[in-house]
This record gives structure tokens, sequence and C-alpha cells, in this order.
């Protein structure tokens, strides 16, 4: 990714941890773990990487770390995400000229407008077709016979 802006690929690495830390609290070791799973091992975040994202993070109001005990009985920094981290992904695809997806149509709704449309065009090709019909009668009536239209269609 030689051709990426840095600062694209550092939010990259903070929208993943962003993400990991929407579902719970975690130290970072965990973060790591949990990115290279979600990733199937595409991304492997590695200390040095991550723990300066974190406290830039950090300093940016995102995340607030805190001391706690781990599953080992050793101390770790726990992470967790702030109203502001939990709004960034938003702000980012906004900045980005991303669309939200809260304000996209929903797949049932966009099929149902589908469907009337669909339904719609079915009633006014009838209509057409009724109509149609209702000429072709009058033009009988007005020669005496068949309209060389339907004698083309049969």
């Amino acid at each position: 990714m030689p051709d990426q802006p840095p600062d694209l690929i550092q939010g990259t690495l903070e929208m993943l941890i962003l993400k990991t830390l929407a579902l719970t609290p975690m130290h970072g070791y965990g973060i790591a773990m949990r990115i290279e799973q979600i990733s199937d091992g595409a991304f492997r975040v590695n200390p040095g990487s991550l723990l300066p994202a974190l406290s830039r993070m950090e300093r940016a109001g995102r995340v607030k770390g805190d001391w706690r005990a781990t599953e080992n009985n050793r101390r770790a920094r726990y992470y967790a995400l702030t109203e502001k981290g939990r709004r960034a992904p938003q702000e980012r695809n906004r900045k980005l000229g991303a669309p939200d997806r809260r304000h996209q149509p929903h797949p049932r709704g966009i099929a149902m407008g589908l469907l009337r449309s669909t339904q719609d065009g079915i009633r006014a090709l009838r209509d057409k077709s009724a109509r149609n019909d209702e000429i072709d009668e009058e033009l009988e009536s007005f020669l005496g016979g068949p309209s060389t239209r339907r004698c083309a269609m049969a």
C-alpha cells in the first residue's frame, strides 16, 4: 500500500480498533487478536503499531484506558469507547463522502417500491390494452368489419 496516504492507513487501523471496542472493553493484546480474527488473518497488528494508535485515540478522547487485572491475574490496560469514539465511524464516513447506513433505504423498502412500480406498470398496460380493445370495437363498427390491426394480430 505505498500509494496510500499515511493518514488513511492510520485511520484504517483506528477504525478497526473502534469496531473491535464497540462490543466490549479489551486490553491491547485482546484487540490485536480480535482484529486478526475478524479479518481472517489478513491483518496482524503488532504492538509497535497498536499501542501508539491507542495512545493517539486516548489523547483524542475516542477511547479511555484503565488498569485492571486480566483473566490470568496480570495487570493490563483495558480500553473502552467513549461517546466521541462511538460517533467516530459516522464522522469519518461523512468526511470521506461515504453514505451513512442509517439514512439508506432498507432493502425491504426498496423491494416493496419495485413491487408497487411493477404493479402500477401492469395496471397501466391492462388499461392501455382495454382502451385498444375499445378502439378496435369502434373501428369495427365504423368500418363494418374487423379492424386491420386485429387481422394482423390473428
